[in-house]
């Protein structure tokens, strides 16, 4: 059961989940619980046909499309998500990977509020990891999710500017609550 939800993770794009923690396996009674969007455990790649801001970028592997699908705030908690669509690899990369495509790091994302001067880092667990995507395969067109999680901005706080990696910010992005 473990080997099929890491299979599943890593075609959705997920670190390895031996690396930063282990993936739940419910109740034993193999039945789903349903979630917001299906069944939990179910991965889905984020369209980025419904992208709320969207940016072309050249980095040091090749060139993409960023689309930012959402950022959305429940509890003290805020969800970013991404997508990453190359449209072009450079050869010569050790892996055709969002480490490697990236200059041997993976993409950061911030928030950034101007009205309280504030910016916001991905969460780290207990271990000190980040709650964030890790490395992840990438190939020409095929676009793959890229998670981060914030402390959330407090209620009146209805905009926000995010930033990732070296891009310019996407600004006044909607926070759904």
């Amino acid at each position: 059961m473990i080997v099929g939800a890491c299979a599943a993770l890593a075609v959705a794009g997920c670190s390895d989940a031996g690396e930063r923690g282990t993936v739940p396996e419910g109740d034993g009674g193999g039945k789903a619980e349903q979630g917001a969007t299906g069944p939990v455990g179910t991965v889905q790649v984020a369209d980025p046909a419904k992208a709320i801001a969207t940016a072309k970028i050249s980095a040091g592997g090749g060139d993409a499309d960023v689309a930012l699908i959402s950022l959305s705030a429940r509890g003290k908690l805020a969800d970013l998500t991404l997508t990453l669509t190359p449209r072009t690899i450079r050869p010569g990369l050790v892996r055709n990977s969002t480490f490697w495509y990236f200059g041997s790091r993976d993409p950061s994302a911030w928030l950034l509020d101007p009205v309280n001067l504030k910016r916001y880092n991905v969460v780290k667990d207990s271990g000190g990891g980040t709650l964030q995507t890790g490395t992840v395969d990438l190939a020409v067109d095929r676009p793959v999710t890229l998670n981060y999680t914030f402390a959330a901005p407090p209620e009146e706080v209805k905009t926000i500017d995010v930033q990732f990696g070296d891009l310019s910010p996407f600004r006044n992005v909607p926070i759904s609550r």
